[in-house]
């Protein structure tokens, strides 16, 4: 407890914040601090901070306000009548020491939150306050701390993984520098110095998300030094030049996605260029081809090289892919130019080329950002050519099966393929490997699937018509066709079967004991049809899938056997279940008495996870298998990794998708599609959890039963539509795919 000795109110607090009852030994045995204690630290810091600022307050002036000259007079005589007292309460040594081990015991925490850093904000003021207060004096103290001042900022800047404690360490040692003191080294000069000998190895291809404020600071440090004093400037050239080697040494880490930035490459760009103009006479020695070339590096492999072989690497160039990135990378280049009259020849030659004959761009309304795929998500969509959403929605969906996707891709192409024009458009698995290739590979944000709409053929061998929408289950089943008859005569030839093949078992099972029969036959399978009309939920289509029809009385099972009509069942069932299981919705039905096509609008539950065993062969004939094979339970569970969804009419609608991330990120809303409600999911796509296990390396995601109603809790699912980036109807939004690398 509190000694009650202590005074009250100021002296309470103080003695409250430097004594042992908030340290973590006393606590508990652990480093870590309790949330509940760490809410009371934060509430004492933030009063102890306003007792503190009052010491520190400024006269206003004339420009101010009654009501804030009124505070300000207030604040003044509580100053002067109350100042000295608060002073002879605090005792700067002990309150650094205390500051500085509360520090330590935060940063040695493993979670850290956006709450931590408030305690963070408030420990860095009242240490500024303690060394400003007399920096020749406290200033030594604090770097000369027991507890390693020095090491303890590097693990705030360099190793916490919460940006907001960074930020705000980042700061407090930014206003640390600032202050004046005679002993040497100087508060700038100290971190400038240590953040130097720092320096984040420039070759690793890691995660480079904790670096952006440490070279943001570094950047401040040397600008504020260079304004100081010019021949400062100087002493950092050999700096200088070792990170423009850094930078031509740098390997490419930034993806095609959104949050995907190389903050060390962007960190050693910005503060080339605060040396460049705080020195401009480096400029050429940087930039020339005779010297260090580093137009050339900035212009090619950062921003424009797109190489055929710079694919051989992981990711390929440009460096820069991020707006961040290529914003700074520009600057640098208008930097380098700016300051050498030989740059800006070597740059005009270098964009001369882009700017003559066609490439002009004749349309106005022309923006080169738009044609990134940075810019639709870090993804490439598909461009609906009028009415061929629901196919650009499915081959998205197969886009995003590992094994499919792999499997077309590794087929040869034929040589008379590519010789002869002809039968390069008439062949739909090589127009599909080009869709495939196309949105893995490009770098704009929509791939337009006119070769693949001609190459597919209907029944009566007529190219798709791009303003007839059709019924995507009847365009996948016809689609499986014409690819199996491809795939004969190469080294896929099973690609289809393995990933989507399964086995019916039509059986005829005789229910009179006296009578024992069974007969069946098998049937392949790429999708299972189910009936929504009636149904609440997919189990409950699944169970009258399975339930089959009773053969008795009048109706009875005549069976060659026994040469005599018995009782039985008829029923279909599942005897061998596929890797990527398709399950198709019976959305669409024809009503007799009108005689017109309709569609089924009624509410329907799926779950995330599904456990298929009890609509099994071995489940329905209680073996645990035909065969006399044991199968591992995994063989049944399977996860939901997309839904393809039509919304609209029978004769007139829309089709998107949900797909599921590697990464099982939630849904944003920002992603650009509204996600209140999903309504008619028409195909439901889900994959083995042994396939996924030993394949596609997901983990298993533990999620309540999600309705069409509530697509908030789609955790791990990411949605697309097919259209291109120009295209924004009332009907639908735009949303790209999220591609699996």
């Amino acid at each position: 407890g509190i000694n009650a000795e202590y005074g009250g109110g100021f002296e309470q607090l103080y003695q409250i914040l430097v004594s042992d009852v908030m340290s973590v030994k006393v606590i508990n045995s652990s480093d870590v601090l309790p949330q509940q204690m760490k809410n009371c630290l934060t509430l004492i810091l933030k009063i102890f901070d306003f007792f503190v600022n009052m010491l520190n307050v400024t006269p206003f002036t004339e420009d101010l306000s009654t009501e804030l000259k009124g505070f300000t007079i207030l604040q003044e005589n509580l100053s002067k009548q109350y100042g000295n007292k608060l002073r002879e309460c605090i005792q700067i040594p002990i309150l650094i020491n205390r500051l500085v081990s509360l520090l330590e015991s935060l940063i040695s925490q493993e979670n850290l939150d956006r709450n931590d850093g408030s305690v963070m904000t408030y420990i860095m003021r009242l240490i500024l306050f303690c060394v400003s207060s007399n920096p020749d004096e406290h200033w030594p103290h604090l770097i000369n701390h027991q507890s390693g001042f020095d090491q303890l900022y590097k693990k705030m800047i360099l190793q916490c993984p919460e940006p907001a404690v960074r930020i705000e360490a980042c700061e407090g040692i930014y206003k640390l520098s600032q202050l004046n003191s005679t002993k040497t080294p100087s508060p700038r000069s100290y971190f400038l110095e240590a953040f130097l000998q720092n320096h984040p190895d420039h070759l690793t291809s890691s995660s480079t998300t904790h670096f952006g404020q440490f070279f943001h600071l570094i950047d401040r440090l040397i600008s504020d030094g260079c304004q100081k004093d010019m021949t400062e400037c100087a002493k950092h050239d050999e700096y200088l030049f070792r990170l423009v080697s850094y930078i031509k040494q740098r390997p490419v880490v930034e993806t095609h996605q959104v949050d995907s930035v190389d903050e060390i490459l962007v960190g050693m760009m910005s503060i080339t260029i605060t040396l460049l103009k705080a020195n401009p006479l480096n400029a050429t020695k940087l930039g020339s081809a005779k010297n260090m070339n580093l137009i050339h590096h900035l212009y090619h492999d950062c921003l424009f090289d797109i190489r055929a072989d710079c694919y051989n690497s992981t990711p390929p160039l440009p460096k820069c892919k991020s707006r961040l990135s290529r914003t700074v990378a520009y600057n640098l280049l208008i930097e380098l130019a700016r300051h050498s009259g030989q740059n800006l020849l070597e740059l005009m030659n270098l964009m001369i080329p882009h700017h003559t004959g066609a490439s002009r761009y004749p349309n106005w309304d022309y923006h080169p950002g738009q044609e990134d795929r940075t810019q639709s998500g870090g993804h490439v969509g598909l461009a609906n050519l009028g009415c061929t959403c629901y196919m650009n929605s499915l081959l998205q969906q197969l886009m995003m099966v590992p094994s499919l996707r792999d499997g077309i891709l590794d087929v040869p192409v034929k040589k008379e393929t590519i010789i002869e024009e002809e039968k390069k458009k008439d062949d739909l698995l090589f127009q599909l490997q080009l869709v495939f290739a196309y949105l893995r590979e490009s770098q704009k944000p929509a791939y337009s699937p006119v070769g693949f709409c001609y190459a597919y053929k209907d029944y009566e061998g007529n190219p798709t018509n791009v303003r007839v929408q059709q019924d995507v289950d009847e365009f996948f089943n016809l689609l499986c066709q014409r690819l199996e008859e491809q795939l004969k005569s190469c080294n896929q030839e099973k690609l289809l079967c393995n990933v989507f093949g399964g086995t019916f078992s039509n059986e005829i099972r005789s229910v009179d004991k006296e009578y024992p029969y069974v007969s069946s036959k098998e049937e392949d399978f790429y999708t299972i049809s189910l009936d929504v009309k009636g149904k609440k939920n997919l189990e409950e289509s699944f169970n009258s899938y399975v339930e089959g029809d009773k053969l008795e009385g009048d109706n009875a099972y005549y069976c060659d056997k026994y040469d005599r009509k018995i009782d039985a069942i008829k029923r279909c069932c599942i005897k061998r279940l596929s890797n990527t299981l398709i399950i198709h919705l019976k959305r669409f039905d024809f009503d007799f008495n009108n005689f017109k096509k309709m569609k089924v609008n009624d509410y329907f539950e799926f779950p995330m996870e599904l456990n298929m065993y009890p609509w099994t062969q071995e489940a329905l004939t209680e073996d645990s298998s035909p065969e006399g094979v044991t199968r591992r339970p995994e063989s049944y569970e399977y996860q939901l990794c997309g839904v393809l969804v039509h919304s609209g009419t029978a004769d007139a609608g829309h089709y998107y998708s949900y797909i599921k991330t590697e990464s099982h990120q939630p849904l944003k809303r920002s992603s650009g599609l509204s996600l209140m409600t999903i309504r008619c999911p028409s195909l439901i796509l889900m994959t083995s959890l042994l396939n996924a296990l030993v394949e596609l390396k997901w983990s298993t995601i533990m999620i309540p039963k999600l309705d069409d109603k509530s697509a908030e809790s789609m955790h791990g699912l990411t949605a697309h539509t097919c259209s291109s980036t120009r295209e924004k109807s009332r009907n639908h939004q735009l949303c790209y795919p999220t591609r699996i690398p």
